[in-house]
C-alpha cells in the first residue's frame, strides 16, 4: 500500500518535469486521466476534493508555505479545487515528505526543488517508466480485469532539503516565499494531472510553467489556462 512503500519509492523516483515532458505531447501529465476524489459542488461545478498531510515534512521552509498553497488552490480555481488538511496520515489522498532525514541529504535531482509521484488503486506508481517498479503508461490504473480505469487515488510530493541551494546559485531566489509558494502549488496541479504547457507557447500564464523568471507578477497561483483546463477534464458528465 502507499503508506508503506513509500520510503523504497522514494529512493527509486525521477523528477516529473523531466519525465512528463519527454514522454506526454499534450498538456496532461497522462492522457484521460483523473483525479478520482471528485464531487459537484454546491456551484454545480465538477470539484477535485484533496486531503493534504505534511506530518513528514520537517523542514519549516516548506512547512511555512503549505497551508498558502492551500489557500491559493481553495481560491483562484474558481471552486475547481478543494482542498483541506487531513488531521492523520491515514486519512489524506496526497502526502508530502522531505527528502531523506538528514539535514545533509544530497538531493539527486538537478534543476528540481521537489516532484510528484501519482498512484493507481492498486497502490501502482507512475514515473515516466524510468525506473523498475514504474508501471507502463498502457498498464496504470487499468482495473484487474484489464478493463480502462483511468482514476488518480493518491499522489506524494517529494521536496528538496536543500531549498537553499536546489536549483540556483541565487539562495535568496530558491527561498523566497513566493517560490516555494510557486513550487507547492504547481506539484498539486501535478497530482491532478496538470502538466508544463508547451514550452514554445509562452503567451499562456500557467502556474504549471517552470521556472520563476516569468513576465506576471501573480506566477504562483492558477492563472486562466489552468481553470480552463480543469473545466475541460472536470465535467459533470465525466464518470466517476
Amino acid at each position: 500500500m502507499k503508506k508503506s512503500k513509500i520510503l523504497v519509492v522514494i529512493l527509486l523516483l525521477v523528477c516529473l518535469s523531466t519525465v512528463f515532458s519527454n514522454i506526454v505531447g499534450a498538456e496532461e501529465l497522462i492522457p484521460d486521466m483523473r483525479w478520482y476524489h471528485t464531487s459537484i459542488n454546491s456551484s454545480g461545478k465538477k470539484c477535485c476534493n484533496i486531503l493534504i498531510n505534511w506530518d513528514y515534512v520537517d523542514h519549516t521552509n516548506w512547512r511555512n508555505h503549505v497551508e498558502d498553497a492551500m489557500d491559493i488552490w481553495n481560491s483562484y480555481s474558481d471552486q475547481r479545487v478543494n482542498i483541506r488538511s487531513a488531521a492523520y496520515y491515514t486519512e489524506s489522498n496526497i502526502d508530502l515528505y522531505d527528502y531523506g532525514s538528514d539535514d545533509n541529504a544530497v538531493w539527486p535531482y538537478a534543476d528540481c526543488l521537489a516532484f510528484t509521484t501519482i498512484e493507481d488503486r492498486y497502490s501502482r506508481d507512475y514515473n515516466g517508466g524510468m525506473t523498475p517498479n514504474s508501471c507502463d503508461v498502457s498498464d496504470f490504473s487499468k482495473k484487474a480485469n484489464g478493463e480502462p480505469d483511468n482514476k488518480i487515488y493518491s499522489a506524494y510530493i517529494i521536496f528538496n532539503p536543500n531549498w537553499d541551494t536546489g536549483i540556483s546559485s541565487n539562495s535568496s531566489k530558491n527561498n523566497s516565499a513566493m517560490n516555494l509558494r510557486k513550487t507547492i502549488v504547481h506539484e498539486i496541479g501535478h497530482c491532478i494531472n496538470l502538466a508544463h504547457p508547451n514550452a514554445s507557447n509562452t503567451s499562456d500564464k500557467s502556474v504549471m510553467r517552470q521556472g520563476w523568471d516569468l513576465n506576471y507578477s501573480d506566477y504562483d497561483r492558477p492563472q486562466a489556462k489552468d481553470v480552463r483546463d480543469l473545466r475541460t477534464y472536470y465535467t459533470q458528465n465525466e464518470y466517476k
